[in-house]
């Protein structure tokens, strides 16, 4: 018998008992933006002039994540591409029915509205605050779906029962993996299981290898994996970082110059921080 499909079966149980939200937690590879997608294209199928925004934080992510999934599943199975079109200017899918998916970022928490549309999906929930999510939230007439990975507690958490919560990992996906992807999780387990596994180390291995929640506490860096040296070696590949908080300067844009030796080490050059 084949194996049964723990997301499409979360779908189908909410479908059966009306319910208007539909929640996927998981670590990476969980499968979790296919599904939400493939069930979107078939919603919108299903149901002529339907509208579906589908919701990212920032622009690369809409067009690198969601949207390029999307043109990625058609291209793998003919039968969903079927009566689309898909607009680079703007990000849409226009199906010969009427429907269409709109994908749209909403950076800016001040002002983000979102638009009148059928369903919604909100791709990687947990980098929205809760004002965002309530006012999307607003214009939506039928179906709101959300999808995270489990690297942090947010708002989910405080509205919402765990058993509203479809919980997935890369291994209710593995059979869709590639040996590069499989290897990758082999890495995660393997690094969490030294005697000298970091907190990061455990931290991996616990999101993104079991699903589960976890904080990264302990020792980050340790003998192991940093060193001080009194002057710097050759290096190449500067690179500069900085975490802008969601383009809102909540932590004052602190940065860092890293680059790598000739032997393949990072080293952090400068830092700068308020």
């Amino acid at each position: 018998m084949p194996e049964r499909d723990k997301i499409w079966s979360y779908f189908g149980e909410g479908e059966s008992q009306g319910k208007t939200v539909r929640i996927l937690k998981g670590g990476r590879r969980s499968g979790k933006t296919w599904h939400a997608l493939q069930y979107l294209l078939l919603r919108c199928v299903e149901k002529p002039n339907r509208v579906v925004s589908v919701a990212a934080m920032t622009n690369d992510q809409g067009r690198l994540g969601a949207y390029a999934d999307l043109k990625r599943i058609m291209e793998l199975v003919p039968f969903y591409a079927d009566g689309w079109d898909l607009k680079s200017s703007p990000l849409e899918a226009r199906h010969i029915n009427g429907s269409k998916m709109i994908f749209k970022s909403y950076g800016d928490s001040e002002t983000a509205k979102g638009i009148a549309c059928d369903d919604l999906f909100i791709n990687e929930a947990n980098k929205f605050s809760l004002q965002q999510y309530i006012d999307l939230k607003a214009n939506v007439r039928d179906l709101t779906i959300l999808d995270y990975n489990p690297n942090v507690r947010f708002w989910v958490d405080d509205i919402f029962d765990p058993s509203e919560i479809c919980t997935t990992t890369w291994q209710d996906n593995k059979r869709y993996l590639t040996a590069s992807q499989l290897e990758y999780f082999d890495m995660l387990k393997r690094l969490a299981e030294r005697p000298e596994a970091t907190s990061v180390d455990r931290y991996n291995y616990s999101v993104y290898y079991l699903g589960e929640g976890a904080e990264i506490d302990g020792a980050i860096f340790t003998r192991a994996n940093i060193c001080l040296a009194p002057e710097l070696p050759h290096l190449r590949n500067f690179q500069v970082f900085c975490d802008p908080s969601a383009l809102r300067g909540a932590d004052y844009f602190a940065a860092c110059i890293s680059a790598t030796d000739d032997e393949g080490r990072v080293w952090i050059v400068d830092t700068f921080s308020v």
